[in-house]
């Protein structure tokens, strides 16, 4: 009796054990996901903190785009190629309806290009890329005029004006600033300022240029609004086609140059797009000398190399100048003292480059972008595939967005959606340009509701992006605006 008293008392003290061990454990996992959850809260908390953002951001960023690309990895580093054909238009589909003004595309006051086009041949792809099925519901598509440019006085030599370039020069009294994740833009236009006194830094630049930490490009036309919105007593001018001669001209006569390039950082990243600073040359060495927001201050760069790199963005530069050197600055520039000059300098030398290196993606991107400015669409759109089927750099469409353009121009709206699909799902995001033209091709094809999710994405990247909102208030769809 007193062993079965002794077994019962064993199994009971067993079970009250076994239910305490329950309740402490169910306890201590719900302490200790309650501890997960607060500190969650508090380390994202602590991460918005600005001067714990702006250290960690890229680390975050850098470790999601590893991810991603572990994740959903590139299939190659080059955009899909296309197999070349003919372009049929059906013009008499288009309706025009709504008409959005896109003041990011540049377009020529007249529609027809000066210079003699030459023939694009359509080489084989290697691979096709096979597009999803066609489907036919009623399409609207939108008519896209741009506005004209801002007339520009005439040149006139009555002012000073030397064209006695020195063997090297260089400009001073530029505060260099190392740039933030994706700042070069913002921190290189700072740059640019501050040798005209401008007291401000990039943070100041970034808050207009882009409101989205995670935007992947300022476009030249945003520099050109933020300086036209808060640095109104500065002069600037946009122009492409440019060449080392025009840019150790301006330096010599005492402008800085803002120039857009491409830049390899390293054999994981690859290739991107990148602003600096050109403030000087050196002839002896044959050497352009730029601030650098990435590398620094007084980089120096092979003549050669730089061109090589400028090519890829068609040689853009803008230069600021006091509003009262205004026509001394237009001497300066000579043809391209206009836009569309400069335009035509520029379609002249892609003509060229084509024909002397067929094999370069950059010679047929910059040929496109240029028949683009003339409306010559059709051109346009064959230039591209060229530069497709050559290789395009897969990060090409978060910086420069002709193709979109001229495909759409060409009722290549499908292609317009997948290629934008593709940028998207490679950049993860955060390109509000990618998002305004998948939104129009989708509108062209007829779905409607995805046309409105995708332009007010790319207002949730940028509010600024007036060209989505006006499109959406065409839609008839309420926004901030």
């Amino acid at each position: 009796m007193r062993s079965m008293n002794s077994r019962y008392g064993v199994e009971r003290t067993m079970r009250r054990y076994r239910r305490r061990s329950t309740v402490s454990l169910i306890f201590f996992s719900f302490l200790f996901m309650g501890l997960c959850i607060g500190s969650g809260f508090v380390s994202a908390y602590v991460y918005q903190l600005p001067a714990v953002n702006e250290r960690l951001f890229w680390r975050v960023e850098v470790a999601r785009a590893r991810v991603r690309d572990i994740v959903n990895p590139r299939e190659a580093d080059i955009l899909p190629t296309v197999q070349p054909t003919d372009i049929a238009l059906n013009l008499n589909s288009q309706v025009a309806v709504p008409t959005v003004q896109i003041a990011f595309e540049d377009v020529a006051p007249n529609e027809t290009p000066t210079a003699t086009p030459i023939p694009v041949t359509n080489t084989p792809a290697p691979t096709a890329t096979p597009l999803p099925p066609e489907f036919t519901p009623t399409a609207t598509l939108l008519a896209f005029p741009t506005p004209t440019e801002t007339s520009q006085p005439e040149p006139t030599l009555s002012v000073n004006v030397s064209f006695e370039v020195p063997s090297s020069a260089t400009l001073s009294g530029i505060s260099h600033e190392y740039q933030r994740w994706n700042n070069c833009g913002p921190a290189t236009l700072a740059m640019g300022l501050s040798y005209w006194g401008w007291q401000g830094t990039q943070r100041e630049t970034a808050d207009f240029l882009k409101p989205d930490q995670n935007d992947k490009n300022v476009r030249p036309d945003e520099m050109q609004s933020y300086l036209n919105s808060n640095v109104g007593w500065l002069g600037h001018s946009y122009r492409v086609g440019g060449n080392l001669e025009l840019l150790k001209l301006l330096i010599a006569n005492g402008y800085p140059v803002i120039a857009e390039k491409g830049y390899d950082v390293d054999a994981d990243i690859g290739w991107m797009g990148h602003y600096v600073l050109v403030t000087g040359y050196d002839d002896v060495n044959q050497r352009m000398v730029t601030y650098d927001s990435y590398r620094g201050p007084n980089e120096r760069v092979a003549y050669d190399k730089f061109d090589y790199d400028w090519q890829a963005f068609n040689r853009l530069f803008i230069v600021l100048y006091p509003p009262e050197d205004e026509t001394k600055v237009m001497t300066l520039l000579g043809d391209y003292a206009t836009l569309e000059g400069s335009y035509q300098r520029a379609l002249d030398a892609a003509q060229k480059e084509t024909l002397d290196t067929p094999d370069n993606v950059f010679a047929w991107h910059n040929l496109g972008t240029n028949y683009n400015y003339f409306r010559d669409y059709v051109a346009a759109a064959s230039s591209f595939d060229q530069a497709r089927n050559v290789g395009m750099p897969w990060r090409m469409l978060w910086y420069q967005f002709g193709v979109y353009r001229a495909y759409y121009e060409t009722g290549r709206q499908r292609e317009v959606y997948d290629l934008a699909q593709i940028t998207l799902q490679d950049a993860g995001g955060g390109l509000e340009e990618s998002y305004f033209w998948r939104a129009s091709a989708s509108l062209a094809q007829g779905d409607l509701d995805s046309a409105i999710a995708d332009y007010e994405k790319a207002l949730v990247h940028n509010p600024n992006f007036v060209e989505a909102e006006s499109a959406l208030q065409q839609l008839g769809v309420a926004t901030g605006g």
